[in-house]
């Protein structure tokens, strides 16, 4: 939630600073002012329970291993080129029964295997890159309207920073990927209509890159939902397996 915080101040601070004619400094200060105080206030609270400003909790969870021996290697560029491969390319694994597709722990390379060094844990868990469950966010690439070029600008590096420090850390989950996806989402929807409007002209282009929009979208969804179910899977058994079986005995019956 204070991600997206953060990110939406920023994009309003860039849009008050591209407005045309003169800034008026009450409104920035009317945002900034907030959020100087709510910092403040983080701090003081680090500080009070655990004794210093700069230390928000992250030393002090208790992991499956010792992490507090190894803290100054958590973040590292050494974790970028597996971490690049897990988070857009890994791809997923076929079953035999509903859902059909489970995120793999890695099928990259074997060169990236020895690449990280430190603590770099490559078989975190089970991830489907985004390019892979997720190539309608492809289309983000779409976007680059003039009018709301500032906001363009203000989400691109809000992924970017998310992106860089997700990207260096020693660990890979999926749900790592909420911290950015949904910025890029969001592009890739503007980017989505900009196409509309750009080739709207154009009969072919426009069927063309309308149908391809379609299908990486209805591919997106299908595939974001079975990979729920996927990743879930053990947690439907236990709580919910009359769901199992019925979705199972009803695929069964289609196909056969």
């Amino acid at each position: 939630m204070s991600t997206f915080f953060c990110q939406g101040s920023i994009v309003i601070l860039l849009w008050f600073l591209s407005n045309k004619g003169e800034i008026k400094l009450g409104r920035i200060g009317s945002l900034i002012l907030p959020l100087m105080v709510g910092a403040g206030a983080l701090l003081w609270y680090n500080y009070a329970r655990f004794g210093s400003i700069f230390e928000f909790g992250y030393g002090f969870q208790l992991t499956g291993f010792n992490i507090h021996a190894y803290i100054n290697q958590t973040y590292s560029p050494a974790y970028i080129p597996p971490n690049v491969y897990k988070y857009f390319l890994n791809p997923f694994e076929f079953r035999q029964n509903f859902p059909f597709i489970k995120p793999s722990l890695w099928a990259g390379p074997a060169w990236l295997e020895s690449h990280p060094s430190q603590l770099y844990y490559l078989l975190a868990e089970g991830i489907t890159g985004i390019f892979i469950a997720s190539p309608f966010l492809i289309l983000a690439v779409v976007l680059i309207k003039k009018e709301i070029r500032w906001f363009v600008r203000a989400l691109a590096w809000s992924t970017l920073l998310i992106l860089a420090l997700t990207l260096s850390f020693f660990y890979a989950t999926m749900r790592y990927l909420l911290d950015f996806v949904p910025l890029l989402t969001i592009m890739a929807v503007l980017g989505a209509w900009e196409g509309f409007q750009r080739f709207g002209d154009h009969p072919i282009t426009r069927f063309t890159f309308r149908s391809a929009a379609l299908i990486l979208w209805l591919y997106t969804c299908g595939f974001s939902l079975l990979l729920a179910f996927s990743s879930n899977l053990s947690r439907f058994r236990t709580f919910n397996p009359e769901l199992i079986r019925q979705i199972n005995s009803f695929f069964l019956q289609a196909m056969h």
